[in-house]
Order: C-alpha cells, then sequence, then structure tokens
C-alpha cells in the first residue's frame, strides 16, 4: 500500500446484537487493550523462526473432545514447548468490579470513535466475527451475541488477564475466573457444546518436574471455534480459563495467582512482578525497597476510567515523602512520554562499594567484607522515558544532589551503554541520546514547556509530597509508536509522518489524557495512593 493509498476495507463481522453494539465493541476493546499491551511488550524482539518439532512430551490434538467430530477441524500447529509451573507471570489485568468496567467499553466515547475509525476497524476486525456471532446462527444455543455472552455471564464475576513469559508461553495472554458463579459456568458449557472443535488433552496439572503423576489430565483443553478465529478454553475445579494459545491456558489453569486483596474504589488493575521483567526492575525494586509486585490502579467515574494510585508493599525502608523539587520540574519537558520520581534514602557516601553493600541481598559472596553505611539525606531523581518504536529507546536521569557527581559519572557515564552527561539548572542529567539531553536544556533554560506548564491536575498532582510518582502522556506515547511503527515498515529519509489514516489516528490518540499515579510511605512504613490526569 502506498502513502497515499487509503487501507482496505476491514472484513465485514455479522451484525451486531439487537439493541446496538455496545456489547460487542466492549468485547473488541477487550481484545483491542490486548493486542496493544502484547504488541508494545514484544516490540523492538526479533521474529521468532518456525517452530521446531514438537516435542514428545506435549499434548496432542484431539478431533474427538466435545463430541464436536462435524465441525470443520481448523488447522493450529503443535506447542513448540509444554510450559512449567515456574514460568513466571509478567504482568496482569486484575478485573475488580466487571460490571462497571464493561460499562466504560461500552460507553466510553473516545473508545467508541476509535473503533469506528479505519484503523480502530482494521485492528479490530479479525476478532469481529467471533465476537459478534449470534447464538441464534448456532442452533439457537443462546440469544443475541457472543459478546454478550461472554461479558454479562462469563465474565460477570472478578476476573484476570494474565501474561505470563519465559518460552513456552511468551506473550500469550489468559483470562481467568477463580471463582465463576452459575452464569458463567453454564456459559461456559454452552460455548462448548455448540462450538468446540477438537482440543487439547494436557497432562495432569503442570509442575517444575511434569505432570503431578505422569499421566493425562482428566480435564481437556477445549478448542473453541468460531468464525475461524479460535480461543482455547478449560475449567479445572472452581476455576475457568480462556486463551487464545493453548500454553497459557495450561498455565493458567493450574498455577497459583499472585494474591490481590479488594481495595475501596479499584475497579481494575495493572499488576506486575517487579522480580520477573529483568535486571532493570529487579534493581528499581531493591533500591526503593519494595515487595515482588506493584499494580497501577483506576476506578470508574462515569464513562471513563481515572487514577486512583500506586499500590505496593514497603519493604526495605528507603522510600522517603518529599515535594518534588522545582528546579527538577522545571528540567523536566512537558512533553515527555513517561516519567518517574523518586524520593529515595541511600547511603551519604555514595559509590559503587556503598550501593552493592546497601541494596544487594544477604547470601551474595562478598557477605564477608560488606560493611554497613552512614545514610544521607533523601535524594530527589527523575526519570524520563520516551518509547520509540524505530529507534534506541531515549531515556534521561536527572538528580537532584550536585554532590554524587563523582560517583554517578562512574556508574553512568562507562561502557559501551554509557549516557551522556550535562547540568540541567542545578542537576545532573543523564541521558541516552544528545537530542534528550538538548531537550532538558533547553527545557530547564524556559525556551520550551516544562511540567510546571503541564496541565493544572498533573501539575498539581505532581507538586504534592510523595515518595514515588509515575505520569504516563498516553496521547503522545501512543501516537509517536504509531508513527514510529509506520516508519519501521515505510522508511524514507527525513519523514516525521505518515498517510492520512495513519495522521488521523494519531491525531485521535493524542486525545488521551495524561495519568498520574502517586504513592506515598507513611510513618507507620504504609502505602498511601492517590491519582490525577489531566
Amino acid at each position: 500500500m502506498s502513502a497515499n493509498q487509503p487501507p482496505p476495507s476491514p472484513p465485514q463481522s455479522p451484525p451486531p446484537p439487537a439493541g446496538g453494539k455496545g456489547p460487542l465493541v466492549a468485547a473488541l476493546a477487550v481484545i483491542a487493550v490486548v493486542g496493544v499491551v502484547v504488541a508494545v511488550s514484544q516490540s523492538g524482539k526479533k521474529p521468532t523462526t518456525d517452530a521446531p518439532a514438537p516435542v514428545s512430551t506435549a499434548p496432542s490434538v484431539s478431533s474427538g473432545v466435545s463430541g464436536a467430530t462435524d465441525r470443520p477441524q481448523v488447522g493450529y500447529a503443535a506447542m513448540e514447548a509444554e510450559p512449567s509451573r515456574e514460568t513466571p507471570e509478567l504482568f496482569w489485568l486484575h478485573v475488580a468490579d466487571p460490571q462497571a468496567v464493561h460499562g466504560v467499553l461500552r460507553k466510553n466515547a473516545w473508545l467508541g470513535q476509535a473503533i469506528k475509525d479505519p484503523v480502530g476497524q482494521g485492528f479490530i476486525a479479525a476478532w469481529g466475527g467471533f465476537f459478534g456471532t449470534r447464538g441464534e446462527d448456532i442452533g439457537d444455543a443462546f440469544k443475541g451475541a457472543v459478546s454478550e455472552l461472554v461479558l454479562d455471564q462469563v465474565l460477570a464475576s472478578p476476573y484476570r488477564v494474565v501474561w505470563y513469559g519465559g518460552e513456552g508461553a511468551k506473550g500469550a495472554p489468559a483470562i481467568v475466573l477463580a471463582s465463576p458463579g452459575a452464569a458463567a459456568n453454564g456459559a461456559f458449557d454452552t460455548l462448548v457444546k455448540v462450538a468446540a472443535s477438537g482440543g487439547f488433552n494436557p497432562p495432569a496439572c503442570v509442575s517444575s518436574t511434569g505432570s503431578t503423576d505422569g499421566g493425562a489430565s482428566n480435564e481437556s483443553i477445549h478448542r473453541i471455534v468460531l468464525a475461524d478465529k479460535i480461543i482455547f478454553a478449560a475449567r479445572l475445579g472452581d476455576r475457568l480459563v480462556l486463551s487464545p494459545r493453548p500454553q497459557a491456558a495450561m498455565l493458567a489453569m493450574c498455577k497459583e495467582l499472585p494474591a490481590m486483596a479488594a481495595r475501596p474504589g479499584v475497579a481494575v488493575s495493572l499488576g506486575f512482578a517487579l522480580g520477573e521483567g529483568g535486571r532493570g526492575p529487579q534493581s528499581l525494586g531493591a533500591m526503593l525497597g519494595l515487595g515482588s509486585t506493584a499494580s497501577l490502579d483506576f476506578g470508574v467515574e462515569g464513562s471513563a476510567f481515572v487514577p486512583r494510585g500506586l499500590d505496593a508493599e514497603a519493604t526495605g525502608g528507603r522510600l522517603a515523602a518529599l515535594e518534588p523539587s522545582p528546579e527538577l520540574l522545571k528540567a523536566i519537558p512537558e512533553k515527555s512520554g513517561v516519567v518517574l520520581f523518586l524520593a529515595v534514602t541511600l547511603p551519604k557516601e555514595l559509590s559503587a562499594i556503598s550501593l552493592r553493600d546497601t541494596l544487594a541481598p544477604e547470601g551474595e559472596d562478598f557477605d564477608k567484607t560488606r560493611k554497613s553505611w552512614a545514610m544521607g539525606a533523601p535524594r530527589q531523581i527523575a526519570v524520563i522515558w520516551n518509547p520509540r518504536g524505530n529507534r534506541n529507546t531515549e531515556v534521561a536521569v536527572l538528580w537532584a544532589d550536585a554532590t554524587d557527581e563523582k560517583a554517578l559519572d562512574a556508574a553512568m557515564t562507562k561502557g559501551s551503554g554509557g549516557l551522556q552527561k550535562a547540568k540541567a539548572c542545578s542537576l545532573l542529567a543523564f541521558a541516552s541520546t544528545r537530542e534528550l539531553l538538548a531537550d532538558v536544556q533547553t527545557t530547564c533554560s524556559g525556551k520550551t514547556p516544562s511540567m510546571l506548564q503541564a496541565a493544572q491536575p498533573v501539575a498539581k498532582g505532581l507538586a504534592q509530597s510523595a515518595s514515588i510518582a509515575l505520569t504516563v502522556n498516553l496521547g503522545r506515547v501512543l501516537s509517536q509508536l504509531t508513527i514510529d511503527g509506520w516508519l519501521s515498515e515505510h522508511p524514507a529519509p527525513n519523514a516525521t509522518t505518515g498517510p492520512q489514516e495513519i495522521e488521523a489516528a494519531r491525531k485521535l490518540l493524542e486525545q488521551l489524557p495524561t495519568l498520574g499515579f502517586r504513592a506515598t510511605v507513611g510513618a507507620d512504613g504504609k502505602i498511601v495512593s492517590g491519582g490525577f490526569k489531566s
């Protein structure tokens, strides 16, 4: 497709259920959110090669599950590998109030417009046929569309969407209902009865050593096929699972879910495992003295989601509570995509050795030489991250305490991944690119807007005392990733814009707000959360 050609028309879905497109839009919105998160999490990774031959222990596909022998058998590649119970959960959406969350997905004006636009239609068209299929068209098994059945019955009680790591189920999400009601179980049985087409007979619950008894499980992972799309569905004990990949379905059937306590006013949370996301999140969690998991919490007001705060367990006593200094806010470009503010207590004498002795867990090889270091005043730090889809990610660190310059030089400017260094206002500034460093200096001089000139709710929210504050400029981040993705597929010298439909999508995305999350550690060591948005 050339830059001037409109995108091809998406395939037409079956008509939506009578009474409007609300349930269909909501179901497709869930798929869209899942798709965006997976796409972003996988960006920059090399494409996988052809799958190797299945290992001998992988479950085999059978055509006899559910007795659906009269339906066409849709081809599906055998598993590359059977996942183990050690496969980690990387992040998850915990939907605590399905009725409120689904109400936003059905009624939100921006989402309704996005789904109608060509790019939105193209994105969700593949699943439109599945969720738009009506019960009247498959033997009058139920009334209305599959979207209504799923949202109003299967997902009527709290559920999670979990993304797993590891090679066995990388990037694969699964929807898990830990305590389904009678309506959910009945709807599950209906889907299996009318749309199951083969499936997997897995071993018993996966574990670190394989199946628990070496034999096959009596439960099946059913393959639900509608409009040539496949969802794998399973029920084991008091748990229902839906997933587009069987590996994730197997894990979701058997693995214990991380505990999530109900919090007043929180309808949905995005949780993530600090210990499973690589060295960066692990190091950050250790520096801040946080537990193994954290979450960004949202409530519902009218037809919109609103930030409620950042929830985590403070275990190390390293977080302080400070108002960000005006100098720090003055140096951060208002256009920044993601900004993380920290107030953290570190050794007064900062060095690689003092940090190692303070932050490394017990049981390390150097424990015999480990020494205790006097703690200094809390440091104020800001990290700027501008995600990019066609070039190296842009990252900058602003450090308010200039007396740490010598130690930071050694840590941040050396080696192949060293950062560029400069002064901005009274701060130490380190950045991955000269362009970002220049942006920080220009902002500090007052030539371009800073966070002090951000939308009033954002500027006010950031000015309050906090231990951790996070802002995400959704509009700018998603708009930039959209044009980056286009240009990576259609490279052109010095191009900064795309064709008409891409620019239209960017304008729509830029309407999204800046979200803010704040967490403050009190004198009792407990975290108090808050949120704000533009």
